[in-house]
């Protein structure tokens, strides 16, 4: 069975040093690939979960994101 994206995944998986990148955002869905440091494609993960999709909202790639930048911490900086 398939990994289910999570918040948890995201951020452990850049704390790693390794990259993910948002394939396809919808209102309801989220898709991202999980890459290597190098940028080698790891893994496709899928959320339907509603934390998941408002976290990724208006978000290309771990890049776009603080280093420490938490659910909580994402919340309060889009207001």
């Amino acid at each position: 069975m398939a990994e289910t994206l999570t918040i948890e995944t995201l951020e452990s998986w850049a704390r790693a040093g390794a990259h993910w990148r948002v394939i396809h955002h919808a209102e309801r869905r989220a898709v991202v690939e999980l890459q290597q440091c190098t940028g080698e494609h790891v893994e496709r993960l899928e959320s339907d979960d509603p934390d998941v999709v408002a976290y990724l909202a208006g978000v290309e790639s771990d890049l776009d994101l603080a280093p420490a930048t938490s659910i909580a911490e994402t919340a309060v900086r889009r207001g």
